[in-house]
């Protein structure tokens, strides 16, 4: 665990030496926030000097380098502190304010406890505590959305490759007119999985669901009684920077 020096709590930024033992509970979501702030992936990788193929390693659970990590305090105007611990090691620091959900500016969604798998469709668990991610209220409400029917999860599986990648996470909207059949790429439950899939409404009361990954085929389910189908959200961002 990196301890917090006396001009990290004062504000100024920190020199890190290594972060190799630092927990990851939590700096996913820390991570995603600032990479939300300066801008996307693309972004990131050019202030950072790291691939984007190398940031996905890190959302994955590898552990950050120490160089990473300083450069996207210093592009996000955050502290180095808290994107390692949070704000039980770093509330004095420059950590992102009020992200806790009491300013009128954040909102927070949540992020639901069972993964989308975009590959085989198993059951993934990611505790009892799900979280959640914060997002600026105003960028909400100009895409349209409501926070209230908003939730998080994160991909796996590389089946909606490229327009997924494993270890993104999708911002979900369960909107009333989302959770209808219709054409473009949702949350559905099918046969007791947890699934991500592009989806054609089709005649006679049928549905496509394709993946974008070539190596997967397509193929048809027909909504009728009996059928374990349910559509539990439309994707409508990945990562909270792409629309798709």
């Amino acid at each position: 665990m990196i301890g917090i020096s006396d001009h990290e709590k004062s504000g100024m930024k920190p020199h890190l030496n290594e972060v190799e033992d630092v927990p990851l509970s939590g700096l996913v979501e820390r991570i995603d926030y600032a990479i939300s702030i300066v801008g996307g992936f693309e972004k990131v990788s050019e202030v950072t000097d790291t691939s984007v193929r190398q940031i996905h390693r890190y959302r994955a659970g590898a552990a950050p380098s120490t160089k990473f990590i300083q450069k996207l305090a210093e592009a996000s105007n955050l502290s180095a502190a808290w994107l390692l611990e949070g704000d039980d090691a770093a509330n004095e620091a420059k950590a992102p304010a009020q992200t806790s959900g009491r300013s009128g500016d954040i909102v927070e969604i949540p992020v639901v406890n069972v993964s989308a798998s975009a590959g085989g469709g198993s059951l993934v668990m990611e505790g009892e505590e799900p979280g959640f991610i914060a997002f600026s209220r105003l960028w909400i409400e100009q895409a349209g959305l409501s926070p209230k029917q908003l939730f998080t999860l994160p991909s796996v599986g590389e089946s909606m490759e490229p327009t997924i990648h494993a270890g993104e996470y999708l911002l979900c909207s369960s909107a009333e007119h989302h959770i209808k059949p219709g054409d473009g790429i949702y949350v559905v439950r099918l046969d007791g999985h947890i699934l991500v899939k592009r989806l054609q409404v089709l005649p006679q009361n049928r549905l496509k669901v394709t993946c974008d990954n070539g190596l997967y085929e397509p193929y048809e389910i027909k909504l009728e009684d009996g059928v374990d189908f349910a559509i539990l959200g439309k994707v409508v961002f990945v990562h909270g920077i792409r629309r798709i």
